[in-house]
């Protein structure tokens, strides 16, 4: 297994508990596998798994057709390894999300300051905190219809148009 990790190539032992350089090892004397598979699996070039399998009825049980074959069926679970990772990346990162906007709301939801968000591409308001009913008098639905400017003087409705310019370039 470590030398297959090493060089990224397979093993062949066709009669392990009887000839080879493996005669020694503790494992081979205390089970005396007959053949012995043992090959790297890959994706491209990176290792993503190593496949071991034994036979201890039959010398030689690992062919060059059934090695080939095994070859292509890695290749397959190296994919597969592969998309359930990415799978198991982007469901944490979805839940990492989710538990981030959960704090976000709380937080949002019971600050005494008026908290709102935009969208970049089309000036319109996403979210209004809750205390939008305390510091200018609307409800949330009722602020989510107004316009940047009906919450700014005129010279600051100039600043946060320049701020928004910027950020938009």
């Amino acid at each position: 297994v470590y030398y297959v990790r090493r060089t990224r190539k397979h093993i062949v032992l066709d009669d392990a508990s009887r000839k080879g350089d493996y005669l020694t090892s503790p494992y081979v004397k205390k089970f005396r596998p007959r053949s012995i598979l043992c090959m790297p699996v890959l994706r491209q070039t990176r290792l993503v798994g190593i496949l071991y399998l034994e036979n201890n009825a039959v010398a030689a049980a690992f062919t060059d057709q059934r090695i080939e074959i095994l070859q292509l069926l890695s290749s397959q679970a190296a994919i597969s390894i592969e998309n359930a990772k990415l799978y198991k990346s982007v469901s944490d990162a979805e839940s990492a999300m989710r538990e981030s906007e959960k704090k976000y709301r709380l937080l949002a939801d019971n600050v005494s300051d008026h908290i709102w968000t935009m969208e970049l591409d089309t000036l319109q308001f996403s979210y209004h905190s809750p205390s939008v009913e305390q510091t200018i008098g609307f409800s949330v639905e009722e602020a989510l219809e107004l316009k940047l400017e009906n919450f700014l003087t005129l010279e600051s409705r100039h600043k946060a148009m320049h701020l928004l310019q910027e950020e938009l370039e």
